[in-house]
C-alpha cells in the first residue's frame, strides 16, 4: 500500500478513537471488564444475538421472534445500568464504523451489490 495513504489512514483511525462514541465505548467496556461474571453473561448474550442476526442473513427464519425471546430471557441482565450503557455505546460505535465503511465502498465504486438479496 502507498505509504502516504497508510499514514493518512492511521491518522484517520486516531481521529475515530477520539470520538465521543468510541471513548464512551472504551469506558463502559473497562467498567464491565472489572466484573468478569457479568461480562461473561453480556458476551453470551451478544454472541447469541449475533448468531440470530447472522443466521437471518443466511435464510434462517424467525429472527425477529428469536431476538425478542432472547431479550425477554435476558431482561434482568439488559436492565442493569452498566450493561445497558455498554450495549448502547457498542451500538453507536458499530453504526459509526458501518457508516464509514459504507461510505468508503460507495466512494471508491467498490461493487458490493452481490451482497444484496
Amino acid at each position: 500500500m502507498n505509504e502516504n495513504l497508510m499514514n493518512e489512514t492511521k491518522a484517520y483511525i486516531e481521529r475515530i478513537k477520539k470520538t465521543e462514541a468510541y471513548v464512551d465505548y472504551l469506558n463502559y467496556k473497562s467498567i464491565l471488564e472489572r466484573q468478569p461474571k457479568l461480562k461473561a453473561q453480556v458476551d453470551a448474550f451478544r454472541r447469541k444475538s449475533f448468531e440470530i442476526q447472522a443466521g437471518h442473513k443466511y435464510g434462517y427464519f424467525n429472527a425477529y421472534e428469536n431476538l425478542l425471546n432472547l431479550r425477554s430471557q435476558n431482561n434482568d441482565l439488559l436492565n442493569e445500568a452498566i450493561v445497558k450503557s455498554f450495549l448502547e455505546a457498542e451500538l453507536k460505535v458499530s453504526k459509526m464504523l458501518t457508516d464509514i465503511l459504507n461510505t468508503f465502498a460507495a466512494e471508491v465504486d467498490f461493487d458490493l451489490d452481490f451482497l444484496q438479496e
